[in-house]
């Protein structure tokens, strides 16, 4: 994963291996940042009906996944 932030390539490459990088470890904040990146960069032309679901889902998973993740408390019962 070093060595795809030092190069700044934003693909569908680099994509689908930082949603591997997540699967073996979901507490990896730098993957996730990194993925939220590549997403902005391949649908930065994306119409407000596709880029707006995936803004959404990007802040959900900041505000109450990761949190939960990383042992933080949201103030949200579950």
């Amino acid at each position: 994963m070093a060595s795809i932030l030092a190069s700044g390539e934003y693909s569908e490459r680099t994509l689908k291996l930082s949603g591997e990088v997540i699967a073996r470890n979901a507490a990896n904040y730098t993957a996730w940042q990194f993925r939220r990146k590549c997403i902005e960069v391949l649908h930065a032309d994306a119409t407000p009906e596709v880029s707006e679901p995936c803004t959404a889902c990007l802040n959900f998973c900041r505000a109450h996944i990761i949190p939960r993740l990383l042992g933080a408390t949201t103030g949200v019962e579950g």
